[in-house]
């Protein structure tokens, strides 16, 4: 008897090749694009305060689109389209002069209380940077409360307890605020860290900007009520420099608070991708480019 010979499969034409080709590159493509479509999605917020979001504005109260009932009351201000500016697409505009927001204090408002780690994220286009002081968001006051403020150029994150302070800044251009600009507060109160790791940290557009690494800050705010472009009260954190703050001139689009939850820079540039749209890592533009270049070479080779 004779042993049976392997079946070989019939040989593809070039067309078929070809054809086959370009249906595995495709599908590589829409592989790595789906993938980088997914890294864009946003950390859940507790709080998350959007003028885009149908239903949560009116001419006196910007809500949450979170189930937390927490609402901020809108002495003044107006909201205005935004085109070009990624998921933004609507934004309340403060006129430095009467504009602004209040509220309750944070503390205990989630049932947390405020000595747990917190992260605020707010996106703002301030209408210039030589403005003097001005208040863009504070809660609690000055024993212990936390702000966000702008000198001139200069963006400050502060939080204070007692006689323990952290304060972080940074330095705003005018190219920064030609868009809108992803400002991040961070604090991990929940237990001291070592000596010289740092509990707190400030982020702008994705990316870290400065730290801190002050172990008596545990407390974020005090029972001192809330405001955005004004104090409501007291300035939160306020250690005598920020008095005088006052109204903030500018636009703020989107406001997020996270309880318990003390953002890492993955996150904090995840949800910058999520707002503004994805940009690909470099190695999957890398992949996706040399996918583009499969598909030219394959669309330009010569048919049978």
């Amino acid at each position: 008897m004779h042993a049976s010979m392997p079946t070989r499969e019939p040989a593809l034409s070039s067309a078929a090749r070809r054809a086959r080709g370009l249906s595995l590159v495709a599908l590589t493509i829409a592989s790595i694009l789906c993938g980088t479509a997914a890294q864009a999605l946003p950390v859940p917020p507790t709080g998350n305060w959007d003028p885009a979001v149908p239903g949560t504005t009116t001419p006196t109260t910007w809500s949450s689109t979170e189930p937390t009932g927490f609402v901020w009351n809108v002495v003044d201000g107006s909201l205005s389209p935004v085109a070009g500016q990624g998921a933004i697409t609507s934004t309340w505009s403060f006129d430095g002069n009467n504009d602004r927001m209040r509220a309750a204090s944070f503390q205990g408002l989630y049932g947390g209380g405020t000595q747990q780690p917190t992260s605020f994220e707010l996106w703002i286009r301030p209408a210039g940077l030589a403005g003097g002081g001005q208040v863009i968001f504070e809660t609690g006051g000055r024993t212990s409360g936390l702000s966000i403020t702008l000198d001139d150029d200069q963006l400050l994150f502060r939080v204070k307890q007692g006689s323990s302070v952290v304060s972080l800044s940074a330095t705003l251009t005018a190219t920064d605020i030609a868009d809108f600009v992803q400002v991040v507060g961070v604090l991990d109160a929940s237990a001291p860290p070592l000596p010289g790791d740092p509990n707190s940290w400030l982020y702008l557009n994705g990316g870290l900007v400065d730290q801190d690494t002050d172990q008596g800050v545990r407390d974020w705010s005090g029972n001192n009520g809330s405001g955005i472009a004004r104090a409501n009260g007291q300035i939160g954190g306020n250690t005598g420099d920020l008095s005088g703050f006052g109204y903030y001139a500018g636009e703020l689009a989107i406001m997020r608070f996270y309880e318990n939850q003390a953002l890492d820079a993955a996150q904090v540039l995840q949800n910058f991708d999520a707002v503004m749209g994805n940009v690909p890592e470099p190695s999957t533009g890398l992949l996706l480019g040399l996918g583009l270049g499969m598909l030219a070479r394959l669309a330009r080779s010569p048919r049978p």
